[in-house]
């Protein structure tokens, strides 16, 4: 069957009252988020404030016609590792009877059930970040859910690879913990080597529809660099692209930051959204999840000055107080002209990416080398995963074009373009023979030859 639309999402969904803040677990604001294009919403312990949120979240999707996924509390005794901070005071799932491990199943199964008469249930979003000793239990989750509802999804988020023991073991208490050594060892250089030995066991175990995991791209650490970006996003698109090259049928979404909200508040630009998104697409994943989408109640509780600036707008596509903020706006103009490329790219082969033209985006005059963690400071450079070795149109450039290349199904290459800083436009001329279809701001157009466009900064195009 044909596919013509991104996957997309939403973590974390609108959420159920706290304290002073009223109910964001409402229709307007579901509203906001498929008016902003999202399709799909995650839940996030909903049923933490009572089940019938539950039940609200699924009415409001079936009214607007939005597919729900329930995270719900009965999830965490399958993640539960004895000891670990992910699921506090748990009960090694593994070390559980069978006859414990039947019971955890049927209320499992119990419970969804109930929800499962609902249009709007897509299936369920499982957790997130969950340490190593727990990919047995999502293993087994998995397995007695598709059974039971083969037509829905399982969703699963995976550690990111900058884990260190303490996060990849669930906590230096945690049963299972150990210190990794040699290749192993918690640095830098062996970041592929450990997440590898996650991602393999996670495979082979659970045999995911999707391979995901959460990597937030503009941080603070550069302050010399206002514009940088982490390598990880390179990284990563690109590890998961290999990895569905040798796991035919399974697919990958990549998480979006939606603002930030670490030790220091620094305000995303349209153009570093528009860059996560595009990179997305040129390794040819499936579509994004925003994170978050609502500002989290769990951020509520945090007491730092950063949470109570951050919850009035920007952080999440929807605030504290249930009102849009500007990364909606952005995300509803960015899926607006993106969803023109689906059709295309979700239907051809991708072949690999490369980069034309040298990286510009606000380098000059610093020295990289002086700065803290330089080396995931990304420069230019591409990771080694999915490189096209073939040739390419001829193309001049201004700045660094990163491209996509896919093969469509009557055998015709699709060069997907994008500028890949998101400080400059790019000024560009493709060289292509004969007439060939170009989709730019989600408007197509026929041209014959030489191809010359404006990119704005972080955004693409796309020639078939």
């Amino acid at each position: 069957m044909k596919k013509d639309r991104f996957f997309t999402a939403v973590y974390c969904p609108p959420y159920p009252p706290k304290g002073e803040y009223k109910n964001r677990l409402t229709k307007e604001v579901y509203q906001i988020l498929k008016d902003v294009g999202v399709d799909n919403v995650f839940g996030h312990f909903e049923d933490s404030y009572g089940w019938n949120y539950v039940v609200d979240a699924l009415n409001i999707c079936d009214e607007l016609g939005l597919n729900y996924f329930p995270r719900l509390r009965i999830y965490e005794q399958y993640l539960a590792i004895t000891g670990g901070y992910h699921v506090k005071d748990g009960v090694t799932y593994a070390s559980r009877t069978d006859e414990e491990k039947k019971a955890i199943g049927e209320e499992f199964l119990r419970q969804v059930a109930s929800l499962s008469k609902h249009d709007s249930f897509g299936g369920i979003y499982f957790g997130d970040e969950s340490a190593y000793g727990a990919i047995e239990g999502i293993a087994d989750a998995q397995k007695l859910f598709l059974e039971k509802y083969p037509d829905k999804e399982f969703h699963y988020n995976n550690l990111n690879y900058c884990f260190s023991d303490a996060h990849l073991f669930g906590g230096e208490k945690a049963e299972g913990y150990r210190v990794l050594t040699g290749d192993l060892e918690c640095k830098s250089e062996n970041r592929f080597n450990r997440y590898r030995l996650l991602i393999d066991k996670y495979i082979d175990l659970v045999h995911p529809q999707y391979l995901t995991t959460d990597f937030y791209p503009f941080g603070w650490a550069w302050r010399h660099i206002p514009t940088s970006v982490h390598r990880g996003v390179y990284e990563l698109n690109s590890i998961f692209a290999d990895y569905k090259k040798k796991n035919r049928g399974m697919k990958s979404y990549q998480y979006i930051q939606v603002g930030y909200w670490d030790d220091e508040v620094r305000l995303n630009t349209r153009a570093e959204m528009a860059l996560q998104m595009n990179i997305t697409l040129a390794y040819g994943h499936e579509g994004f999840t925003f994170f978050p989408g609502v500002f989290p109640n769990d951020f509520l509780d945090n007491p730092p000055s950063q949470w109570e600036y951050g919850k009035g707008g920007i952080c999440g596509l929807v605030d504290a107080y249930g009102k849009p903020t500007m990364y909606a706006d952005y995300a509803k103009e960015l899926l607006a002209d993106m969803q023109a490329f689906a059709p295309i790219l979700l239907n051809s082969e991708f072949l690999g990416v490369a980069t034309i033209g040298d990286y510009h985006n606000g380098f000059d005059g610093v020295d990289v080398s002086v700065l803290p963690d330089n080396d995931a400071l990304y420069t230019g450079w591409l990771p080694d995963w999915c490189q096209y070795g073939e040739r390419l149109p001829k193309i001049t450039t201004n700045t660094q074009l990163f491209i996509g290349v896919f093969k469509q199904e009557n055998g015709k290459k699709a060069y997907f373009i994008v500028n890949n800083s998101t400080l400059i436009k790019a000024r560009a001329t493709v060289s292509v023979q004969g007439e060939n279809t170009v989709i730019q701001n989600g408007k197509k157009s026929f041209m014959q030859g030489d191809v010359s466009v404006v990119i704005p900064a972080g955004e693409s195009m796309l020639i078939y």
